[in-house]
């Protein structure tokens, strides 16, 4: 029987941490995606409630939930932001090497802000 060999791959994966700088950004990306599709949408339903004559008390329903469809979407997109910023703050504290979660090269967040450097 012939001695099998083990396949190693040229690619290297990403560290820990630049998948989670992936992910969020592809997160916020697909956030901002849906809140430019439900506002072509909801222009989309005024432009037609006024192209076919239709009465504002009918559509009013409509729009007032698609509102809130934009308002929890800018909320999450606030949110994801937020996780953003405090996931760079973290990744400039710790050390990402030791943890599985980098390569030792510089943090993708630059560290700690300059406001709270001044803090310290």
């Amino acid at each position: 029987m012939a001695a099998q060999t083990a396949f190693v791959s040229p690619i290297k994966t990403p560290s820990r941490g630049r998948r989670v700088q992936i992910g969020i950004n592809e997160l916020k990306s697909t956030i901002d995606g849906a809140l430019a599709d439900s506002s072509r949408l909801l222009a989309e339903i005024l432009t037609a409630g006024q192209e076919g004559g239709i009465l504002p008390q009918i559509t009013q329903r409509a729009i007032e939930r698609m509102h809130e469809c934009l308002r929890v979407g800018i909320e999450m997109r606030s949110l994801a932001i937020d996780a953003h910023h405090d996931l760079r703050k973290i990744m400039g504290r710790i050390d990402m090497v030791a943890l599985g979660w980098g390569d030792g090269g510089p943090s993708p967040g630059g560290g700690i802000d300059q406001a709270e450097e001044g803090a310290r």
